[in-house]
């Protein structure tokens, strides 16, 4: 048998390792392969965000679409609520409030109401765009459930409770309020405490809640204060940022975010975006309003502030910045 010899001389198939300037070598590649994934993850990432806040505003309007064809108006986005009968005559804002509420359930008799759910009748309570949008889309608090319940059918007392309701126009999901953590989860929060939740978009973390703003009916965005610049786009009522609005006290009693997009484009300066229905606008991926102005697509030197320019709007593709 004959016997395989290795010469020592020869060379060796393989080491025991790696050089340093190998293994710094190899970091480098692996460093620069993640930074150009990570580049290219992070725009795809933001535009699938963007894709489903877009379809968001899209159910939710749907939602107001089908609320008017049940009530004939879109939900207006300020409204004042009595609980008590007597409260409804006391200034001007109410009855306006009480006309706009006539229009959509005209038999009701704005009898003795407990809006809220805390067991009293004697509250008075101004609703926000936002809290506008939770109202009329969802409903009701059922402090039981802790659940969204939609109106009653009962023409003459649309707001009690039990019986036939209607169904539900947006699907807030997994939304509600936790009595046993006493806070509202989902998307929907209440940055002002005061009982009647708003609606976040669907971005991760997102900290500002939608805002909704009606022209009533194509009757213009006015209804309180006028802008002496633009008097056909005054907001319902105006008094500062929505990105303040949770925490600075109102100058007027109506807490109510400042913000309004018009189209610098128009033939008449004062005319916003979707004059005759509705602004829908998220805060965006720096959970940040801004300050609103003039708009024109396509023209970002018409545009607004930092803030304002990765809002999102219903009434451009993109965010107002691109």
């Amino acid at each position: 048998m004959k016997n395989s010899h290795r010469n020592p001389n020869s060379s060796v198939s393989g080491r025991a390792g790696f050089t340093l300037i190998e293994i710094l070598v190899a970091i480098t590649i692996l460093a620069i392969l993640i930074g150009l994934v990570v580049s290219a993850v992070g725009p795809a990432q933001q535009t699938a965000r963007l894709a489903e806040v877009k379809a968001d505003m899209s159910r939710i309007g749907s939602a107001i679409t089908a609320f008017k064809l049940q009530f004939g108006v879109e939900p207006p986005s300020s409204i004042t609520l009595c609980e008590a009968s007597a409260d409804w005559t006391g200034n001007a804002e109410r009855k306006r409030s009480r006309a706009e509420l006539r229009k959509i359930f005209p038999d009701f008799t704005f009898v003795d109401t407990d809006f809220n759910g805390d067991g009293d009748q004697s509250d008075v309570h101004t609703l926000s765009g936002a809290e506008c949008l939770v109202f009329f889309l969802g409903g009701m608090l059922n402090t039981s459930s802790g659940a969204l319940d939609s109106f009653s059918t009962n023409p003459v007392a649309p707001f009690g409770a039990g019986g036939n309701r209607f169904d539900t126009f947006y699907d807030f999901g997994v939304s509600g309020y936790d009595n046993t953590k006493n806070a509202w989860t989902g998307r929907l929060v209440d940055v002002d405490n005061d009982g009647f939740p708003e609606l976040l978009d669907t971005i991760p973390g997102q900290l500002k809640p939608y805002l909704y703003f009606s022209t009533y009916g194509g009757r213009s965005y006015r209804s309180i204060a006028a802008d002496p610049a633009h008097p056909k786009l005054t907001v319902t009522p105006a008094w500062h940022n929505p990105d303040n609005y949770s925490s600075s006290a109102p100058t007027n009693g109506m807490p109510y975010p400042y913000y309004r997009i018009w189209d610098a484009s128009s033939t008449t300066s004062s005319d916003p975006h979707n004059k005759k229905t509705y602004q829908l606008i998220s805060a965006g991926f720096d959970y940040a309003y801004g300050v609103g102005g003039s708009f024109t697509p396509g023209e970002t030197t018409s545009l607004l502030t930092v803030e304002d320019r990765d809002n999102i709007v219903d009434f451009h593709p993109g965010t107002l910045g691109n």
